[in-house]
């Protein structure tokens, strides 16, 4: 017939399969869907019963912790125990030497040994526990504790020196009239060496033969010739170190061994005055003043140099700056290698 499709020879389940699988399919789902809608709302019944009964109890309010144990705790760490400092001399043993001429270990201060009997020379010795540099008995005369070494580095008389630097230079730490000589206050910065200029080559008859170190110029002189300022003032073929040729620039002389780079005389030392930052570049034998003293250079090495009060006749070492000094005086290396006005004439 006319609009009727079917599979011709087929059965009616085989020409009408996917339509029965659909309609199955269909079945199946809502069957599920109704399922879930029991499930749940079973579960929201269950749910709602529950909280029902939890609103209704009374609960009882917490109890407050007991920090009692970390309080303490937490108060001893902020204040550990820390000995007296007349009592912390308990904390080591004894102070002990080796007795004459037994060698049996009695006490510092003995003077006499107790195995032997025998009498021990006395020692003048003062102790410093807290190895600052200065004596116990001398902190303890100046009220400060001979336990601390940084009260060393303190000033109590406000004058600008420290306690320390008045202890070695025999000053009174508590009269602000009474102060080191500034040469205590004065640093290296840095040693720069610069060779000499001349090499002394050889020798022809009675000229002498002159090399600049970098090569580029060569003199021939004789005694008594001057060449860029420097005047050949005597030669000693028998020098201990071999032929030996003397050159003078004004007062100052040089001695050339030869075919040897001289490089001591040639060292410049740059220095900082922490008082005022006052900046100085010397050279050996050069004189510098500070507030008014007159120092003389006599020596200069890579960490310290040596300087000379002709007044006094004493001499001082002038050690490096350290780090503290220099990052509270300037904030830095650049900044302290190029010397002040105050430099000495002619450098």
């Amino acid at each position: 017939m006319k609009g009727s499709a079917q599979r011709p020879g087929g059965s009616w389940l085989q020409q009408n399969y996917d339509k029965l699988a659909l309609v199955i399919s269909l079945v199946l789902l809502l069957a599920s869907a109704m399922l879930l809608v029991l499930r749940i709302g079973a579960q929201r019944k269950s749910f709602d019963q529950r909280m029902g009964r939890e609103i209704g109890m009374a609960g009882r309010p917490a109890q407050p912790l007991d920090v009692t144990t970390v309080t303490q705790l937490l108060a001893r760490l902020a204040a550990p125990f820390q000995a007296q400092p007349e009592g912390r001399r308990f904390l080591v043993g004894e102070l002990r030497v080796a007795s004459i001429p037994d060698g049996a270990p009695i006490p510092f201060a003995a003077t006499r040994d107790p195995f032997s009997g025998k009498e021990q020379p006395s020692v003048d010795y003062e102790p410093d526990s807290d190895g600052d540099g200065i004596p116990d008995k001398v902190e303890i005369m100046w009220g400060l504790n001979p336990f601390d070494p940084t009260d060393a580095h303190g000033d109590l008389d406000g004058d600008g020196y420290t306690n320390l630097e008045e202890y070695l230079a025999g000053t009174d730490p508590l009269d602000p009239a009474s102060f080191p000589p500034p040469a205590a206050k004065l640093r290296l910065v840095r040693t720069v060496t610069d060779p000499f200029r001349f090499i002394y080559v050889g020798i022809s008859g009675e000229r002498y033969q002159l090399n600049t170190r970098t090569g580029d110029r060569t003199y021939f002189v004789s005694l008594g010739d001057e060449v860029e300022g420097f005047k050949v003032v005597s030669h000693d073929a028998a020098a201990p170190g071999g032929p030996t040729l003397v050159l003078q620039r004004g007062a100052q002389k040089f001695r050339l061994v030869r075919g040897r780079t001289i490089t001591d005389e040639a060292r410049t030392a740059f220095l900082v005055l922490l008082l005022d930052g006052s900046r100085y570049r010397v050279r050996l034998n050069d004189t510098i003043s500070l507030k008014d003293v007159r120092y003389k250079v006599v020596d200069i090495r890579e960490d310290r140099i040596v300087i000379h009060d002709a007044a006094d006749d004493k001499v001082s070492t002038v050690g490096l700056i350290s780090p503290e000094e220099r990052a509270r005086l300037l904030g830095g290396a650049g900044a302290l290698e190029a010397p002040s006005s105050g430099a000495a004439p002619g450098l």
